[in-house]
């Protein structure tokens, strides 16, 4: 897997603001925090995605999209996710996989 593909594929998870979180890594249906790999799991934040999205299997991709990340968003990930709309973060995600698809 690479790096494209974790901020591909954890863009597509949030990309319904009824599967994007705030405040967690990830939330059950009950709005309970849960771990964003939880079969419960069915909101995420950006970084909850990045997880949720297979980076698990190599570290490095995991680590890679969420500094892809953190230079479109100017900050860390977390705090933008909570601090920011849906729509922004969605933009964000879109400018991070430009410049991954651009090296």
């Amino acid at each position: 897997m690479s790096t494209l593909e974790v901020l591909v594929r954890a863009r597509k998870l949030i990309a319904s603001k009824h599967h994007w979180a705030r405040g967690a890594l990830a939330r059950m249906k009950s709005g309970k925090k849960t771990d964003p790999d939880s079969r419960g799991a069915v909101r995420w934040c950006s970084v909850g995605a990045i997880e949720r999205s297979g980076a698990s299997e190599n570290i490095w991709c995991q680590v890679w999209a969420i500094d892809m990340l953190t230079r479109a968003m100017g900050t860390a990930p977390d705090h933008f996710n909570d601090h920011h709309t849906h729509a922004e973060v969605l933009a964000a995600f879109d400018v991070a996989i430009e410049a991954e698809r651009g090296k």
